[in-house]
């Protein structure tokens, strides 16, 4: 799939447009589309359904013969819980967003006195950093692919959540849930300071990575 298109998709998919609050994913295909130099309209039907915007048309002068084509689609979705953080692991775009159901259940952890506090907020921290770290990435026309330690963090802290549910339920000790979760910590880290090593190089060459 061409580079341009996985760019465009994943810089719409990053941007939030919840149905009636369209108005940032419609601009940035308003901006794509006057950039292939083509004129983009606008109608007022926003301002009657209480929308952000109206319906986008944009016309391509035929070139010659043959049987006009009409495409339509939506310019919103439906909302996920939480935003959207689109990265590409081997060649699928994922939201890599999903770690907030993790990090919900870690912080939960922490209240039944199971998960150390100050472990949980290391790796909530990393995760904010991190996901900066992408939309800045993002912002500059770089992608930054989910990396191998990446993926074995989220591996870790998934086990620690899980292994920490277990101990709140009473079926193992605590002690168990802390090492499970002490493993996670430190491979959430390492992982967060090998995207930082890589992510000044990628910004310099303009490259997805």
């Amino acid at each position: 799939m061409p580079s341009e298109v996985v760019d465009l998709f994943i810089e719409l998919a990053a941007l939030p447009s919840p149905p009636g609050e369209e108005r940032a994913v419609a601009d940035a295909v308003v901006r794509y589309l006057r950039d292939l130099g083509l004129s983009v309209d606008e109608d007022d039907a926003g301002a009657e359904v209480g929308s952000t915007i109206g319906n986008l048309y944009c016309k391509l002068e035929p070139n010659g013969g043959g049987t006009p084509v009409f495409l339509c689609a939506h310019l919103d979705t439906v909302p996920p819980d939480g935003p959207l953080e689109p990265v590409i692991d081997e060649g699928v775009v994922r939201n890599a967003g999903g770690t907030i159901l993790v990090l919900a259940v870690l912080i939960m952890l922490v209240d039944q006195r199971v998960a150390p506090g100050w472990m949980v907020a290391a790796i909530v921290v990393r995760e904010f950093l991190v996901t900066a770290l992408r939309l800045a990435a993002l912002e500059r026309g770089v992608v930054l692919e989910a990396r191998d330690l990446g993926k074995l963090k989220t591996w870790s802290q998934a086990v620690a959540a899980a292994v920490g549910g277990f101990a709140a339920a009473g079926a193992w000790r605590n002690d168990v849930a802390w090492w499970a979760l002490l493993v996670a910590v430190v491979l959430t880290w390492i992982s967060g300071l090998d995207y930082a090593r890589v992510a000044p190089r990628l910004w310099r060459g303009n490259a997805t990575a």
